[in-house]
């Protein structure tokens, strides 16, 4: 059992990134197995019952989607910021708007995300947050752009 545990008499309820394809997915569905409410986090739109659409690059929607989700269910127990982009270019062929992406993605959409979720995990004096990163990160590979590869070491 990956997290068999409630708090407050109540089922977790956990915001997983990315989740609409890969790990993400995976994640998303094993926790759901295990009793928790999970809200999937898109940036694309989805229709289904707990996904949310929200552009984690964008402050603002952040800020959006944490205020609804509060309302809504009154808590957030787990992070995992799953979310991630790759490109596979060649340095001294990496556009700068790509660099931004990637990072923005990568990088800038975590901390936002941890940024305003933090102060209801402290109230609440319980939460979980959990970064999934690469193995890139530490290790370079040819196959993973420069923008990638920093990104996910930023985030460890």
């Amino acid at each position: 059992m990956l997290l068999q545990m409630t708090f407050n008499s109540e089922k977790l309820l956990a915001i997983v990134t990315g989740s609409s394809q890969g790990i993400g997915k995976s994640i998303k569905n094993k926790l759901k197995a295990e009793g928790l409410t999970v809200i999937g986090v898109y940036r694309g739109a989805k229709d289904k019952e707990f996904d949310k659409k929200c552009d984690i690059r964008k402050e603002v929607e952040v800020k959006k989607l944490v205020k609804n989700i509060i309302k809504e269910y009154g808590k957030i127990d787990i992070l995992i910021n799953n979310a991630g982009i790759v490109t596979t270019s060649d340095i001294s062929k990496t556009k700068l708007k790509d660099w931004n992406n990637v990072l923005s993605t990568n990088l800038t959409g975590p901390f936002l995300l941890c940024k305003h979720i933090l102060p209801y995990m402290k109230k609440q004096r319980f939460g979980k947050i959990v970064n999934v990163s690469s193995v890139a990160a530490r290790n370079f590979s040819r196959t993973a752009s420069v923008e990638y590869t920093a990104s996910k070491y930023g985030l460890i």
